[in-house]
């Protein structure tokens, strides 16, 4: 595979994504956070590398918002992308808009079992423990 355009308008290498992928299998998002950094810059129309930097500086405590929105216009197919960012919302007490997020991510893959799970939390934190449960 050749490398992406310098252009910038090009998609990120199969051996970078695979490479982001070992870091944040290995735990080591910090290093994840920067290669997502550059890759970013060097293609910023690839979705896949917003959602790598989202997801690094989310598992980080950092935030991660910004990434994760670029990630999820980028991505609209992207149900895990929509999950990342229902559960930053959530975190940030945007609940409403973390339930929407969320039930567009269980739209496109039902079997999201994170999504699942902070839908009914994000539910039950707005005081509808009847959809929760659901």
């Amino acid at each position: 595979m050749t490398p992406a355009p310098a252009s910038g308008t090009g998609r990120l290498p199969r051996s970078e994504l695979v490479h982001l992928a070992a870091l944040f299998n290995a735990g080591r998002h910090a290093e994840m956070q920067a290669a997502a950094e550059k890759a970013t810059r060097r293609c910023p129309g690839d979705g896949i590398a917003w959602k790598a930097l989202g997801t690094a500086l989310q598992v980080q405590g950092k935030d991660g918002l910004e990434a994760l929105r670029r990630a999820v216009q980028l991505l609209p197919a992207d149900a895990e992308a929509r999950a990342n960012l229902g559960s930053l919302l959530m975190g940030r007490g945007e609940l409403d808009a973390a339930v929407s997020v969320l039930q567009a991510a269980l739209a496109i893959d039902p079997r999201l079992a994170p999504a699942h799970c902070n839908l009914g939390d994000a539910l039950a934190q707005q005081g509808d423990a009847v959809a929760a449960e659901a």
